[in-house]
């Protein structure tokens, strides 16, 4: 009798060892999906297609998160990833420079919450143009300082040549929010937007 018991004991612990094991390998594969979308822009390897758009943007579902890869000419073109509620949005939110400046002096963190990650529009005034690397900066100037603010715009479009544009000339951007940086001895505080495009 207690030789079954023992066998029946071993049987359930080496179960619970199968189903630990596989738990902590789907973890650790959706960690690598999370890593490639969140840090790459790119992925995921581990989850399942499941919608395909006309403009060739993509859903796919994972072990309880989903991914949305943006994959609009002119448009949104970003990898999103969020839970399985996540919605296919492709309308920019319309921010303007000053507005935005003073909400992030004011509470970068909130600012960060409601923006990081978000498709932006803006219609701005260029205050410098990198045409070798296809950056552009739009500024708040602040006679105050306190709430001079900066957009780095990086143009998905590596083969766009910008010498047809000027310092001064107001131009409409959409493009994804990736980052922040807040003020230090390169430049003001400032909002990272990548694989934007010029309206």
């Amino acid at each position: 009798m207690k030789k079954k018991e023992t066998k029946k004991k071993h049987k359930i612990k080496k179960v619970i060892s199968y189903i630990v094991l596989i738990v902590v390998v789907v973890c650790f594969l959706s960690l690598i999906d999370i890593a490639l979308v969140t840090k790459m822009n790119t992925g995921p390897i581990f989850a399942i297609k499941t919608k395909e758009y006309s403009n060739q943007s993509k859903e796919y579902y994972g072990l309880f998160y989903k991914v949305i890869q943006y994959r609009e000419e002119g448009g949104r073109y970003d990898t999103v990833i969020g839970p399985w509620s996540l919605q296919y949005e492709d309308t920019p939110i319309k921010i303007d420079l000053f507005d935005f400046a003073v909400a992030y002096i004011d509470n970068n963190k909130n600012t960060y919450d409601a923006f990081y990650n978000q498709y932006v529009l803006f219609t701005e005034p260029i205050v410098a143009i990198d045409n070798k690397n296809k950056i552009l900066r739009f500024e708040n100037i602040d006679p105050d300082d306190k709430y001079t603010f900066a957009m780095d715009v990086y143009l998905y479009d590596q083969k766009i040549d910008l010498s047809s544009y000027k310092e001064g000339d107001r131009i409409t951007i959409v493009g994804t929010i990736k980052g922040f940086k807040n003020k230090d001895k390169s430049g003001p505080n400032r909002v990272l937007i990548r694989n934007a495009f010029i309206k």
